[in-house]
């Protein structure tokens, strides 16, 4: 899975390879996934460990002169102004389990889920892949 950002919107993207013959179970497995974190949410201890992964990504990034001034242009791009490692830190830190779960909510509902399969499926093994949470 990974976030695609924009000025005005985003995307988040779970893809997968699979057999043609296992993909309605692959779809089904995500869909059961998405389910579980809209129903019950993110516990305190994923929350925690997500904070320390980005903090420590974001702090390695700075690490290389390149990457550090690819960051700077894309914040004055997506933002107009340029936030310190601080400052980021300071804003993950800040991240409430209630706001995440709110979030998760929002982006995983089946309203914002789109399926897209590129392969040699036959109508009948496309007909099996899920269309709703649960089944």
């Amino acid at each position: 899975s990974f976030p695609s950002y924009y000025k005005t919107t985003g995307l988040f993207s779970i893809s997968s390879a699979t057999s043609k013959e296992k993909a309605a179970r692959c779809v089904e497995l995500i869909l059961k996934e998405l389910e579980m974190i809209t129903k019950h949410g993110f516990s305190k201890s994923e929350l925690a460990d997500a904070k320390t992964n980005q903090m420590g990504s974001i702090a390695i990034g700075y690490e290389l002169p390149e990457n550090r001034m690819n960051n700077i242009g894309l914040q004055e791009i997506y933002y107009g102004q340029y936030f310190s490692l601080e400052d980021r830190m300071k804003a993950i830190k800040s991240v409430s389990l209630d706001e995440i779960n709110h979030a998760a909510k929002e982006m995983f509902g089946l309203d914002k889920v789109h399926l897209s399969c590129v392969g040699d499926m036959s109508e009948s093994q496309f007909a099996k892949i899920p269309v709703q949470f649960g089944g």
